[in-house]
């Protein structure tokens, strides 16, 4: 497993869950409040690849871990909900093999 994040480019992104097997995506979010640093988990729900790529579009910063089997994109900067909120949202997808 690697362990290390790479930046990657809304393209790259796009391609890599375009790419990964089957029609759906798992799409997670984690809400960060300061200054207290609250971290808060949603339930991840299964979408549509198509979902995925519009929050790919609608990201400042995309980041991407290889975890062998599966593929995660973390995506930051896409909205903010209160004002000392911080939000990442994160892909993960199968690989081919």
């Amino acid at each position: 497993m690697n362990e290390d994040f790479i930046v990657v480019s809304k393209e790259e992104a796009i391609k890599k869950i375009m790419e990964a097997p089957g029609d759906t995506v798992i799409i997670g979010r984690i809400s960060i409040t300061s200054p207290a640093m609250h971290y808060s988990h949603d339930k991840p729900v299964r979408g549509k690849k198509k979902d995925g790529k519009l929050l790919i579009i609608a990201a400042n910063e995309i980041e991407y871990q290889d975890n062998n089997c599966f593929g995660t994109l973390s995506l930051h900067g896409i909205r903010k909900e209160k004002e000392d909120e911080s939000i990442i949202h994160s892909i993960l997808f199968p690989q081919k093999e």
